[in-house]
């Protein structure tokens, strides 16, 4: 799996900050060197001469301790940035896994309540799911560095505190951050006495702890980030749309009039099956553009919400606003929910290594009808098992789905 997009935020973030670090230290290193040669009164007035301003202005000041003090809320303000930067990424990677599975977000503590009026404005589920992440967002970012250890404990199962730099020094570097942001940097004695700091009423950022601050909380967000990725490639996220259907059409379609009302081939476009309420998406496999106004669109689930939706298309159809043609037309003889009971009424536990020798021993797809009686054959397994185990590997994205040699696509498959 590539890296989240939160983390290649992180990176680029961190990585303007250290040039802008850099360059500003550059500067105040020629400023004091330039402080020094103006002292000779000679030197100051070639530089006059030759139209180079030398008057006090800005960090150009050179009062005694002028850079020096700069450099303290240059410091002080690239761990705020520093800090800053951790902590949206903390929280932003949530919504690169809230895109990838909602597994770790199906919490039955949590309730949402809404009025008739509000969910009938909610236009399409990713509103609704927008909501749901936002929200979950939005406390994490208002709860602070502890409730995000938490989150990560509770959601995923990982453990941020047994990252080095450690717990806290972690929390060391986000209390240091809060004070700056604040209250200017001005320490409290309950800080003081914790951290051992008697004789100072401000916070000090040298240039070593501001290194070491800025490397830890860089190790902190890769290994973070690994984590998180491991995480990932543990969760099964199966999909019983693509895996079980009764029904599966493919269909040319030729757009005749396109300034027409074509709602029909949007995939939030709403029907009715008898007197069930659905949406295009929930069956649509595939909508593949070929031109302008020709594609292929792709369905799969009940008998009777296919032909409920072929209603619309063949009406078009007379009305002259498209032509269509059936392309694939694929029966399976078992209902999802015949499938999924049977599944459930016979499970059957593999082994990881059994399910890596069945892997390896599949050949290219698509493949011939009835593979897994000569995997099992070979493998001294019975044919069950190792259907069982193409069902899993599919599931995973190892595989494709297919149905006769024909392949589904699946966009959990691994490349």
């Amino acid at each position: 799996m590539e890296n989240l997009k939160a983390y290649r935020i992180f990176e680029l973030e961190m990585e303007e900050l250290m040039k802008f670090l850099i360059s500003s230290k550059f500067a105040f290193n020629k400023v004091e060197a330039l402080n020094k040669f103006i002292k000779d009164k000679e030197h100051k007035q070639f530089l006059n001469d030759n139209g180079f301003d030398t008057k006090p202005s800005g960090v150009c000041s050179f009062k005694k301790n002028s850079v020096q003090s700069l450099e303290k809320t240059l410091n002080q303000q690239t761990l705020v940035r520093a800090i800053s930067a951790l902590k949206v990424f903390l929280v932003d990677i949530f919504r690169d896994i809230f895109i990838i599975t909602k597994i770790p977000f199906q919490d039955q503590s949590k309730i949402h309540q809404y009025n008739q009026s509000q969910i009938l404005s909610i236009k399409s589920t990713s509103e609704l799911f927008n909501q749901i992440i936002n929200k979950e967002c939005r406390s994490l970012s208002s709860g602070g560095f502890n409730e995000i250890i938490k989150a990560y404990k509770r959601k995923l199962n990982i453990d941020l505190l047994h990252i080095p730099p450690g717990k806290q020094k972690m929390i060391e570097y986000h209390e240091i951050r809060n004070l700056i942001v604040h209250k200017l940097g001005r320490t409290d004695f309950k800080f003081r006495k914790q951290y051992n700091i008697t004789n100072k009423a401000g916070i000090s950022i040298e240039c070593e702890y501001l290194t070491n601050c800025i490397k830890d909380i860089k190790d902190f967000a890769e290994q973070t980030h690994k984590l998180v990725i491991n995480k990932l490639n543990e969760i099964e996220t199966p999909n019983l749309k693509q895996t079980f259907f009764e029904r599966q059409v493919k269909w040319h379609i030729q757009i005749l009039k396109s300034n027409t009302n074509l709602d029909f081939l949007n995939s939030e476009f709403e029907f009715w099956v008898d007197d069930e309420f659905e949406i295009l998406r929930d069956i649509l496999i595939e909508k593949k553009a070929l031109s302008e106004n020709e594609f292929e669109l792709t369905l799969a689930g009940a008998k009777r919400q296919i032909k409920a939706y072929y209603s619309y298309l063949k009406y078009a159809k007379r009305k002259k606003i498209i032509n269509i043609k059936i392309i694939e037309d694929i029966n399976e003889p078992n209902s999802v929910n015949e499938t999924i009971q049977k599944i459930k009424q016979n499970p059957i536990h593999i082994e990881e290594d059994t399910l890596e020798l069945i892997r390896q021993e599949l050949p290219k797809q698509p493949w011939e009808t009835g593979i897994h009686k000569k995997v099992a054959e070979k493998l001294g397994l019975k044919n069950k098992i190792v259907k069982t185990a193409i069902r899993v590997l599919i599931n995973r994205g190892f595989f494709l789905q297919q149905i006769d040699g024909i392949l589904i696509e699946n966009e959990n498959h691994k490349a």
